[in-house]
């Protein structure tokens, strides 16, 4: 085992740190929610309207392909893992 003279100062140093901010930071959890400073809400930012070209046609481009999607569903695969799911259970 060493002693406590055969450290560091620098290693004092740290360990001093290091205990400094544990007890802080439970001195401060021991505080009431109510005494910590509020801050205002921040106005929730306007969006502004696209008025460039390139910003309308994207928003474009997106609407189509989300309308295409909506229209055009995938077949409900569900049925292709039913065996399997049976399977699991089975196992199980």
């Amino acid at each position: 085992t060493r002693s406590r003279n055969s450290r560091s100062p620098e290693t004092d140093t740290l360990l001093r740190i290091a205990i400094t901010l544990i007890i802080m930071n439970k001195l401060l959890s021991l505080l009431p929610i109510a005494s910590k400073t509020r801050i205002a809400p921040l106005a929730p930012l306007a969006v502004p309207a696209p008025t460039r070209a390139e910003d309308i046609a994207i928003q474009q481009a997106l609407d189509e392909v989300l309308e295409y999607y909506r229209t055009h569903r995938p077949k409900n695969t569900a049925k292709n893992y039913e065996p399997k799911q049976k399977e699991w259970k089975l196992g199980t």
